[in-house]
């Protein structure tokens, strides 16, 4: 099978950028991986994730994360392919229920037993977030502060791969004694190539008998000397 897309030039001006596509499979297709190629005839192996699946269990839609090298036409195609080495690969490794992600010169620690699931993160070995980074608070309008506690559980890998790699988890907001205001969910994107994250904070009102709730204002220290604040 084969699909044609077209891909864009990197707004960042970089040789090798993350280009993803959604594409469709027949009903009972078996695929042993996927690769693209590009405008000058190279292979770049692609990284496969389902998205939806037909009842009889095989793929319908596949997400496919890859490097672009090229912008112009490219093909896909359902054949694997290790022809071309992927720049900056996204490298995770796992010590009990920690992971450790590396892209180039950036590391980050997840810990799921830390508030904001973000224990440090390096740049070039050295250390750029404060000494609790990512620490979300939701201030009430009578001023109590709910701060975002540790994960309810382990991370959730969504996607990983030496592409791509997205995690996410659950956690709540709840004063100092204890008192829950508001469920959260926090998402985590790598990319090769890319010496960063994207970082997806959503929060969701599930307490029982309250119509509505109204708060001042959310905090979110992200690391030492960056705030974002939501009111």
């Amino acid at each position: 099978m084969n699909w044609h897309i077209e891909v864009s030039k990197s707004t960042l001006d970089l040789n090798a950028w993350p280009a993803r596509i959604s594409i469709p499979v027949p009903r009972g297709k078996k695929t042993g991986g996927f690769s693209v190629r590009s405008p000058d005839g190279k292979a770049v192996a692609a990284q496969a994730r389902t998205l939806t699946n037909w009842p009889d269990g095989s793929p319908r839609w596949v997400q496919l994360d890859f490097q672009a090298h090229a912008e112009g036409p490219h093909e896909v195609s359902d054949s694997a392919t290790s022809e071309m080495r992927v720049t900056e690969a996204v490298q995770c490794s796992h010590k009990a229920k920690r992971l450790t992600v590396t892209i180039g010169r950036m590391k980050a620690e997840l810990d799921p037993a830390v508030p904001g699931g973000v224990a440090d993160i390096e740049w070039n070995g050295k250390p750029i977030t404060a000494a609790t980074p990512f620490r979300f608070t939701v201030t009430g309008v009578d001023e109590t502060r709910y701060e975002a506690g540790p994960a309810l559980g382990s991370f959730k890998i969504e996607a990983q791969g030496p592409q791509r790699l997205q995690v996410s988890w659950d956690a709540i907001h709840a004063d100092p004694r204890g008192k829950r205001l508001l469920d959260i969910r926090f998402r985590l994107e790598f990319l090769a190539g890319i010496e960063g994250f994207s970082l997806s904070y959503q929060f969701f009102h599930k307490l029982p008998g309250h119509d509505r709730l109204d708060v001042a204002g959310i905090d979110a220290v992200l690391a030492a000397g960056v705030r974002a604040i939501a009111r």
